[in-house]
């Protein structure tokens, strides 16, 4: 099994979209009934799917270490068929060295486990690691009731993690029973019903196609671009801007500066110990050792200096004799690059993937040949009563260009500032999206 779960990168992201893991029958629209309170133990299947629904936020106290990563349990939200556990991590990377403070998402299908008569005994979460689901957690316990206008959770969780993705997870124990508060979802009941923009919207969409300024873009090199072009084009522009040569003769200037202090180290001292001195040496005899063990550290320092001296004098002149690669084969090298990631894309299965859900939460999703490559978890609102205006991450406006019970089209009007020239760039983005669920 490829570990692309709970990894630690620049954004640590896990988790793959999936599908239920039992047939519950026809998909329940639990997600407009935003004030459901009972004991799943004592619920069905159907009615427990209302009842957990929502986005349930946990006491942030909870938390564990592992090596030398701290870990909380923050919270977890269901959808109609899906759920996002969230970890906020801080520490140091026990691979890289590099400092951490940001969030982890596990994200996948989830289960509900039903007893003899017919009553959810467990609600159990998984993630899809190259079309095998893998089951990572059970909650148990769970307990939805009202707590004056608010509603508030209780639960056991248990996390059992295949031994290979308990092995990257950077999180210590987090076990243990827990208490949550239910977000406020993003419109009303009344505004969420019926044939509305925000009924249709609260679902999984699949990319079909991006344009940007009129100008169709294909999917997966899209995806390439962005999160495989590094490593496609790495070695291109390592040979284009190839130094080795001088970082050797620079190695072999430090191995030859390091034997030098050994045997200037070595003569100093064999210097000193053989300076002849008296039991009792008078006031000018010391005088006189002191002035040659001075001269002797003198000249050992002057000789270390010239050597760093030639060496500074000979490292300018390797970088100053380097020739910049030109205008042309720097051109050649970025159409190589351009060459390799087209190449690439067009053997690869890309999917990008966007969950929203009622609570103000849109999970996007990016997948190749069924590895997430990318998963982010953020805010996303209403902001005008027409249901046509979007602000997601609490900066971009998204305008719903088109909504019907199969189709999504949004356009984003970008404006791209240069931090270099301060020059700005605008151009519009539509994303063009199929529901699938």
């Amino acid at each position: 099994m490829k570990k692309y779960i709970f990894t630690l990168l620049t954004v640590i992201t896990i988790g793959l979209i999936g599908c239920n893991k039992e047939d519950l029958g026809n998909p329940v629209d639990v997600q407009f009934e935003f004030d459901v309170v009972g004991t799943v133990a004592e619920q069905t299947a159907e009615e427990a799917k209302k009842t957990i629904n929502g986005k349930w936020d946990v006491d942030p106290s909870a938390s564990s270490s592992k090596r030398s990563v701290s870990c909380s349990f923050y919270g977890v939200e269901f959808t109609n068929d899906r759920y996002a556990l969230r970890f906020d991590i801080n520490g140091v990377d026990p691979n890289t060295g590099e400092s951490l403070d940001e969030s982890i998402y596990a994200y996948g299908p989830y289960s509900l486990k039903e007893n003899s008569e017919g009553l959810v005994t467990a609600v159990e979460l998984f993630e899809t690691v190259d079309g095998v689901d893998y089951k990572i957690a059970t909650l148990t316990d769970v307990v939805v009731a009202e707590n004056g206008s608010d509603l508030n959770a209780t639960f056991t969780v248990v996390f059992d993690l295949p031994d290979d993705i308990a092995e990257d997870f950077p999180c210590g124990n987090l076990d243990g029973d827990y208490a949550a508060d239910k977000d406020e979802p993003v419109v009303s009941e009344e505004a969420g019903s019926g044939n509305t923009n925000f009924a249709k919207l609260i679902n999984v969409w699949r990319l079909d196609s991006v344009s940007i300024d009129g100008e169709e873009e294909d999917v997966a090199l899209f995806v390439a671009a962005d999160f495989a072009g590094e490593e496609l084009c790495q070695d291109i522009f390592n040979e284009l801007y190839d130094q080795s040569e001088i970082a050797s003769q620079v190695e072999a200037l430090f191995a030859e500066a390091e034997a030098l202090s050994n045997e200037l180290n070595s003569s100093v001292l064999a210097e000193v110990e053989a300076i002849p001195i008296s039991d009792n040496p008078t006031t000018e005899e010391l005088d006189a050792f002191n002035a040659q063990i001075e001269a002797i550290y003198q000249n050992a320092a002057e000789q270390q200096n010239a050597f760093f001296e030639n060496a500074n004098a000979q490292v300018e002149a390797l970088y100053e004799a380097w020739e910049e690669p030109t205008e042309e084969e720097i051109e050649a090298a970025e159409e190589a690059c351009e060459a390799s990631v087209s190449q690439y894309a067009q053997n690869i299965d890309a999917a990008i993937e966007v969950t929203f859900s009622a609570y103000g939460s849109y999970i996007f999703s990016i997948s190749i040949d069924g590895e997430t490559v990318d998963v982010e978890v953020n805010d996303w609102e209403f902001t005008n009563t027409d249901q046509t205006r979007m602000l997601v991450d609490g900066e971009t406006t998204l305008i719903i260009d088109r909504i019907t019970d199969t189709e999504l089209r949004v356009i984003e009007n970008v404006n791209e500032t240069d931090e270099e020239s301060g020059e700005t760039d605008q151009y519009q983005a539509v994303w063009s999206f199929t529901r699938i669920n």
